[in-house]
């Protein structure tokens, strides 16, 4: 990583993974339906596992490496030839030497279901299914990371379009900068993805290690 300078490389070398299955944390799926730390109850339980059951997954992601370089005012990463407009991405990632950007989806299958169970006035089944669907993607996204960590060794957080102050407007730069629609992601004129369960994030290559929640300033995660 250098600061201060802006070049344009070559096209990065992309690569895309298919992946048959991931493991869900079910304590965190838990408390996306529930929205709380309480246990659901038995009948909950079975109705997440028969919404599960009946999924659809394409689990897949495209992924690349990119020399960077920090804005010499701090306010952001050059890629390339993006800027991604972040002062939070300048600071977190100043001891990183390279990074990854990449985008995973699940497909379409789990957001459909719960679009039905809406149009029949199922909340309930709607909520279930849309926590599936989220909890299969953040979980895909920590199993295209492990890839990552295994070309590259450690890997610090990843963050996406969106989080502190990286506008969302980000997110088509980073498809710019890797093709998403070769795994059938796309961008709305609003830059959200499509399929919705999709992930798109930059991550850090460093020696120094920074990974956890107390390197992490959004006090409403899920995940605390």
């Amino acid at each position: 990583m250098l600061k201060g300078f802006w070049i344009q490389n070559m096209k990065a070398i992309e690569s895309i993974k298919q992946f048959s299955s991931v493991e869900i944390n079910k304590k965190r799926l838990y408390r996306r339906v529930m929205q709380s730390k309480s246990s659901p109850p038995d009948w909950l339980v079975s109705e997440i596992e028969s919404c599960m059951g009946s999924s659809s997954l394409e689990l897949k992601g495209i992924y690349s490496f990119f020399n960077f370089y920090i804005s010499k005012n701090n306010d952001g990463l050059l890629i390339q030839n993006e800027k991604f407009e972040s002062r939070f991405l300048a600071i977190k990632f100043t001891f990183a030497k390279e990074v990854g950007l990449f985008i995973i989806t699940i497909g379409d299958d789990i957001t459909n279901k719960a679009r039905e169970a809406t149009k029949h006035n199922d909340g309930l089944q709607s909520l279930i299914y849309d926590s599936i669907g989220s909890e299969y993607a953040e979980s895909t996204a920590d199993a295209m990371q492990k890839v990552i960590e295994k070309e590259k060794g450690y890997c610090m957080s990843r963050y996406s379009p969106g989080y502190n102050d990286w506008p969302i407007t980000d997110q088509e730069k980073l498809f710019r900068l890797i093709d998403g629609s070769k795994i059938e992601v796309n961008l709305t004129k609003s830059s959200f993805m499509q399929p919705e369960k999709s992930i798109s994030a930059v991550i850090g290559f460093s020696d120094t290690k920074m990974y956890g929640c107390k390197n992490c300033n959004q006090v409403d995660c899920v995940y605390r």
